[in-house]
This record gives C-alpha cells, sequence and structure tokens, in this order.
C-alpha cells in the first residue's frame, strides 16, 4: 500500500478515458469535492484497474440517442 494523490487519480482517469467519452459523443467531467483528502492509502495498481474496468464498461454499454 502507498499514497495515492487525489488529484493524480482524477488526471488518470481523464487522460485515459476523455478520448472515449469523445468518440461516442458523451458528455464526461471529474471534480474532487470540497473535503475530500490529499491522498489515500490504497494500492495504487489495483485502484487503476478497478476504476478502468468500471468506466470502460460503462462507456462500452452507454449508447446516445
Amino acid at each position: 500500500l502507498n499514497e495515492v494523490s487525489i488529484a493524480d487519480l482524477v488526471s488518470y482517469v481523464d487522460m485515459t478515458f476523455r478520448h472515449m467519452a469523445d468518440q461516442k459523443n458523451i458528455s464526461f467531467s471529474t471534480s474532487v469535492q470540497p473535503g475530500v483528502p490529499d491522498k489515500l492509502v490504497t494500492d495504487e495498481r489495483r485502484l487503476q484497474q478497478l476504476l478502468t474496468n468500471l468506466l470502460s464498461n460503462a462507456f462500452k454499454f452507454t449508447e446516445v440517442h
């Protein structure tokens, strides 16, 4: 486990999925609510994999009408 910057995590998600949202013409934004700590202690690779799986499936199965 290690400290992971929330700002770095948000940047990772944005950089990884912005193109998918643009390709499907889906509105996509990231934000951090006030009061959220700057860092959290976690397994960074597992958290990134979880977010990748979750968001990949969300974009894959979202249709715009």
